[in-house]
């Protein structure tokens, strides 16, 4: 679904990797919800924004149950056939909750040959994705195949794969602490038109802002506001005004680039964002998470010592501090978070091709039926 971007940034990655593996395998990415209705991702994240806002403790709320009604009745619109892949077998990995219903109703309803698995893009997992039928789920770590457990699903069907990500991000050549008196390179990622982190990003800037002019000659700042144009105004009239060094930019178009390039990043804790930073090494100043999978990644990265919050990143920041402590480099929590012991870290492997040798090595993708096969993302 294109709700957000960690959804279809993860099928692309997955897609990226098959290609790759096989350069002629048929690979077709499906929004079924967004075939019928093109408008609905610029709705959907408007009436995301106006809940994860304004309706922060029924949208957390809701993300904690065990069932979802709604969305097993709109899973089950025969309106989303037409929109639905006619290939009768082959393989259908969701990266949402929503595609993942549809395609065990249609398996069902049309007696497709198919394979359907979920793909967990955040590190936690919220009570809709434990469905009877599914033939496996692909999660970030092995933490989450515990709270799988714990709400109902079977054991033998979860593989800590970690997140699929872009090519770029291979764990080969992280992130290195600076050495000695440098400018510190600071990335914000200040885009999108939702989440708790986001609503209050103009008061954060500022605060944060007036924090580091007393080390403006140590400090270089990058704010990347995406599609919000009314933000990168405002940031540009910020910039003119302060005496801090400033790069405003509207999009990226090489993220990996970009990131590589930064000694910290701050973001909201999206689970693509935090797995990124994760599989190349840069440490990550996470912004207010939002109610639901942000808060359940920053609660991940706290059990592993690897969360910053907000304020005492920029106290940090304005007092000079090296910025490996805002990482995983101040101790050893980072080998024992992320380190190859965990099988199901996206540090091991972290890009798409990565994700896919780990897939491979559980063995549990196999055609339903003989035959030609294809292999499709929701």
């Amino acid at each position: 679904m294109s709700i957000g971007s960690g959804h279809l940034m993860a099928a692309r990655a997955i897609r990226e990797a098959l290609h790759r593996l096989k350069p002629h395998l048929q690979v077709t990415l499906y929004d079924p919800i967004e075939r019928v209705f093109p408008f609905f991702p610029q709705w959907g994240n408007a009436g995301l924004a106006v809940t994860t806002r304004y309706l922060r403790s029924v949208y957390g709320k809701s993300w904690g149950e065990e069932r979802s009604p709604w969305v097993r009745w709109i899973s089950q619109w025969a309106i989303w056939q037409r929109s639905l892949p006619a290939f009768q077998d082959g393989v259908v990995l969701a990266t949402h909750v929503v595609p993942l219903r549809m395609a065990l109703h249609t398996r069902e309803r049309c007696r497709k040959n198919w394979r359907v698995y979920g793909v967990v893009t955040d590190y936690g997992a919220h009570g809709y994705w434990p469905i009877e039928g599914v033939d496996g789920y692909f999660v970030a770590h092995e933490e989450i195949c515990e709270d799988f457990i714990r709400r109902g699903g079977r054991p033998e069907k979860i593989y800590p794969t970690g997140i699929p990500l872009r090519k770029g991000f291979e764990p080969g050549a992280r992130w290195q602490a600076p050495q000695g008196e440098r400018v510190l390179q600071v990335g914000i990622l200040a885009g999108g038109v939702y989440s708790g982190a986001y609503t209050s990003m103009e008061a954060w800037l500022r605060e944060f802002w007036e924090m580091l002019e007393a080390r403006r000659d140590r400090v270089h700042l990058t704010v990347v506001t995406g599609n919000r144009e009314t933000l990168r105004e405002q940031v540009g009239r910020w910039a003119q005004r302060s005496r801090l060094e400033v790069d405003v930019r509207g999009f990226v178009n090489d993220m990996v680039g970009f990131m590589r390039e930064q000694d910290l990043l701050v973001s909201k804790p999206g689970g693509l964002t935090v797995a990124e930073t994760l599989a190349c090494g840069l440490p990550l100043g996470c912004l207010r998470p939002g109610p639901g999978a942000e808060s359940a990644n920053v609660s991940f990265l706290r059990r592993h010592g690897l969360s910053t919050h907000q304020k005492a990143l920029a106290k940090s920041c304005s007092r000079g501090i090296n910025p490996g402590c805002f990482g995983p480099r101040r101790s050893g929590l980072w080998r024992r978070a992320c380190g190859r012991s965990h099988r199901g870290c996206v540090c091991e492997g972290g890009c798409s091709a990565g994700w896919l040798r780990r897939v491979r090595r559980h063995r549990c993708i196999r055609s339903r039926a003989p035959g030609r096969s294809g292999s499709r993302e929701s």
